[in-house]
């Protein structure tokens, strides 16, 4: 698998705390404002609990330093989306760490059909 999605955020964290602190940040400028956002925080591609576990402790940090700095609260869910296959079977075990998932159906129905027909093409030669 290519360095995207979650792997990406895991081998650069960087990238993922910076997003996670403009998201925070905004959502801190719009409660001081009166406002009332609904933060959701999906991290893609997600294969492994692990995974999602390791970016969701440094994204709580990182939600900690902004909301100590701006001195508000604003309610937030960290998620993921069930895009890959690996995903969809330790399902269970993800949620467990995510406030929410959501299944991502078109890849997921594409790939298990591919299986199909690779599976059919393998047992036909036999």
């Amino acid at each position: 698998m290519s360095l995207r999605g979650c792997r990406l955020g895991i081998t650069h964290p960087e990238i993922y705390k910076m997003q996670v602190r403009a998201i925070m940040e905004a959502a801190c400028q719009l409660k001081k404002e009166g406002g009332d956002p609904r933060v959701e925080i999906m991290i893609p591609l997600v294969s492994l609990v692990s995974e999602l576990d390791t970016l969701r402790k440094e994204s709580e940090e990182v939600i900690g330093e902004v909301l100590a700095k701006c001195g508000v609260e604003v309610d937030y869910k960290i998620g993921t989306m069930i895009e890959v296959p690996r995903a969809a079977v330790t399902a269970d075990e993800i949620a467990k760490v995510a406030d929410f998932f959501s299944p991502y159906r078109v890849p997921l129905a594409r790939l298990a059909a591919a299986q199909a027909v690779l599976g059919e093409g393998k047992s036909s030669t036999k």
